[in-house]
């Protein structure tokens, strides 16, 4: 029986996307091999072997954005933030209980993209750098330093989206791309070995891999970045338009101040573990969040604390509507946040 509202017809079956292809696309666009390995990017709840219509991007998965969502009938909710760290039953009431029966009642599905999300180089945690017009750019924190192998290899088709997921979660893979004819793996060198045994059970028996190394692949994955303004601004300037940028957001400053700002690093997030990196790439000012009062004390550079949430939900609007721009006839909604922290004045 079809779903009530739903128009009858073949074309029906046909509309969104299977749920697995959905993913691959997600996975391509924040790799989970990409991820700290302290983290829990990927699915959180797996939900029934389906075709996916709507999907629902936020930054956290509260129960309150997660029903909203299911209203309005996401498959599949999206979020940055996990459902938690580390393994918990559900067996304490809280939020996590309540997240998972709101997924669970709906047949949903809900997934992480976060420090995967987080390293990739080109992706939207660089949203500020972006609107800064920042150049000579590069990582703040790498995360690979690129000794790297192309591995290609001609097929007669491509493989099902199963078994890309399946080599795309292995070690040291960093990119997979399989088109009609070919596949080919970027990896670690020293990845290559268990890459090329498991690939091997997913292609023809005798498939022969041509493989090279690339001499010249550049760091590109990490976490935060440093760039030069296209010319230095006074600091009262600058701090005005960062506040602009995070839509008014209250500041707070810490570390010696800067009369003019030209070099500017800055993470999305949490990000004061990175200050010595930014002193040390010569910048003049940080930009992050969750700033804590020792830290605050050792600043040896202007660092200003927009919050955690600030940076992140520009973040995932902008990565909703990349997704949008790439997911056929799979609605994408983004679902907008709000910042638990609340600010008052004194007298």
């Amino acid at each position: 029986m079809l779903p009530r509202g739903k128009p009858r017809g073949a074309s029906w079956f046909l509309q969104g996307m299977n749920i697995h292809a959905f993913l691959h696309l997600i996975r391509a666009l924040a790799p989970e091999r990409l991820a700290s390995d302290w983290d829990n990017s990927g699915v959180q709840v797996a939900g029934p072997e389906k075709r996916i219509r709507k999907t629902a991007v936020t930054l956290d998965p509260e129960p309150d954005i997660v029903a909203r969502a299911l209203d309005w009938g996401a498959d599949l909710v999206l979020s940055h933030h996990p459902l938690f760290l580390k393994p918990e039953l559900p067996s304490t009431p809280g939020r996590t209980l309540d997240i998972l029966r709101l997924i669970l009642s709906q047949n949903a599905w809900l997934y992480a993209a976060h420090t995967s999300l987080d390293a990739r180089p080109d992706g939207p945690a660089r949203w500020l750098g972006d609107e800064l017009g920042l150049v000579n750019r590069a990582v703040l924190e790498p995360s690979a330093d690129g000794r790297l192998l192309a591995a290609g290899a001609a097929l007669p088709r491509p493989l099902p989206a199963r078994s890309l997921a399946s080599l795309e979660a292995m070690p040291g893979l960093r990119r997979v791309q399989s088109i009609p004819g070919e596949l080919r793996l970027y990896c670690e060198e020293t990845a290559w070995p268990a890459l090329r045994e498991a690939a091997a059970a997913l292609v023809p028996a005798g498939t022969e891999w041509f493989v090279s190394r690339l001499e010249n692949a550049a760091r590109e994955a990490g976490f935060g970045e440093i760039g030069d303004l296209p010319k230095a601004m006074a600091l009262e300037a600058f701090l005005a338009r960062i506040q602009e940028l995070c839509r008014g957001r209250t500041l707070a400053l810490c570390g010696p101040e800067a009369g003019r700002v030209r070099r500017v690093a800055y993470c999305p997030g949490s990000g004061s573990s990175l200050m010595d990196l930014a002193q040390a790439g010569g910048a003049d000012v940080l930009v992050t969040g969750d700033v804590k009062h020792h830290a605050a004390l050792e600043a040896g550079l202007l660092v200003v604390d927009v919050g955690h949430f600030a940076l992140e939900e520009e973040m995932m609007r902008r990565f909703a509507a990349e997704l949008a721009s790439l997911a056929g006839d799979v609605q994408v909604r983004f679902f907008e946040g709000t910042d638990p922290f609340r600010f008052r004045a004194g007298a």
